[in-house]
């Protein structure tokens, strides 16, 4: 079918030329992500959602966004854009705007949307059943057999744990042996579920694990089930494995309210399996610059990845030509600071691949 058909055939078939085939919001977007796989490895969000300007190419710390094959990139995201396939809304509305397009009670418009999981953008258990009619679409494989998902590194940056030398003695014990119980398997569960009976019970029959190859370890209440404020839940997740996660018991049905987590998972997920490049995955979280340029790195970081992001709309909307303002753009990288940036996170790197502390 051609390109346009979702915008042109009416498929919501209320005789409006009202869907809008691919929109996001600025707050919670995969856009550039998605699309730009394609072609080149991108690697914003691939450390914990941060944005990122940083690739390796063996052991050298390399940009993409210089690369032919970028440039390919955003052509092929303004010829969506040209032919208003690409909602202009995309790049200015928030979160609540977003959602009020995906529930709106006139008709269903969103043909698809580039976040996380579907929850962002339509309400979840709508009474028309919309929120079922999104699937997730695997990566995309560009011109050149490019098919690139990004790679989260499994661990958190937050800090969301830490002792001070504010805290008595005693309250340092008894926020270890916290932590030191949140990390046992009964904690674990009690931290983030709540207590047995209350938050989660045991396997029962007939109950099946998220992942087939595991044996159930535990049901988990809904939010119908139990009461509110019985546990910390995400505030909790210190110890969370993949083998927890894998072991709790989840419908079949990947509709259903409470078989979200299958469909996240076994019918999302997987589908990215072995798209990811560590490769090419700079170890942001890991690396750790000279502290003393540290003002420097985040005022760098800073104008480069605004400078960027305005070019690339611009080239995706058409205010600037790509093919005749592409080099003037690759010059004012280097003029907004991307060589020193390059020079900094290549020391840090050689460094931390170095063992040196």
């Amino acid at each position: 079918m051609p390109r346009p058909w979702f915008k042109t055939q009416d498929p919501n078939g209320n005789g409006k030329a009202d869907e809008i085939p691919l929109t996001t919001d600025i707050q919670d977007s995969s856009l550039m992500g998605y699309l730009m796989n394609a072609f080149a490895y991108n690697p914003v969000g691939a450390n914990n959602g941060n944005r990122s300007l940083l690739a390796l190419n063996g052991d050298k710390v390399v940009t993409p966004v210089n690369t032919d094959a970028w440039k390919e990139g955003l052509k092929y995201i303004g010829s969506l854009y040209k032919e208003g396939l690409i909602d202009k809304a995309a790049f200015t509305q928030n979160a609540e705007a977003l959602k009020a397009q995906g529930n709106d009670p006139k008709a269903v418009v969103l043909g698809s949307v580039p976040v996380l999981w579907p929850g962002i953008f339509v309400q979840l258990g709508s009474k028309d059943g919309r929120d079922k009619q999104y699937d997730a679409v695997p990566p995309l494989t560009g011109p050149e057999g490019k098919s690139y998902t990004g790679y989260n590194y499994p661990s958190s940056t937050g800090y969301t744990f830490m002792l001070t030398n504010k805290a008595s003695k005693e309250a340092q014990v008894a926020a270890v042996k916290m932590l030191d119980y949140i990390y046992s398997e009964e904690g674990r569960r009690v931290a983030i579920m709540g207590p047995e009976g209350v938050g989660w019970s045991a396997p029962r029959p007939g109950d099946i694990a998220l992942d087939d190859k595991t044996k159930v370890g535990y049901y988990r209440f809904t939010e119908d089930e139990h009461k509110k404020n019985i546990s910390w839940d995400a505030m909790a997740q210190y110890n969370v494995t993949l083998n927890y996660r894998n072991e709790q018991a989840v419908p079949a049905d990947i509709y259903s309210d409470s078989g979200l987590e299958r469909r996240l998972y076994k019918e999302t997920t997987e589908k990215y399996e072995g798209h990811e490049d560590k490769a090419q995955w700079f170890p942001q979280t890991s690396v750790w610059p000279d502290p003393s340029l540290s003002g420097e790195l985040a005022t760098l970081q800073t104008n480069l990845s605004s400078y960027v992001s305005q070019n690339q709309l611009a080239f995706i909307t058409g205010s600037k030509n790509i093919d005749t303002d592409w080099d003037t753009y690759v010059k004012g990288l280097d003029s907004t600071g991307m060589t020193r940036y390059l020079e900094i996170n290549q020391q840090a790197y050689d460094k931390y691949k170095s063992g040196s502390k």
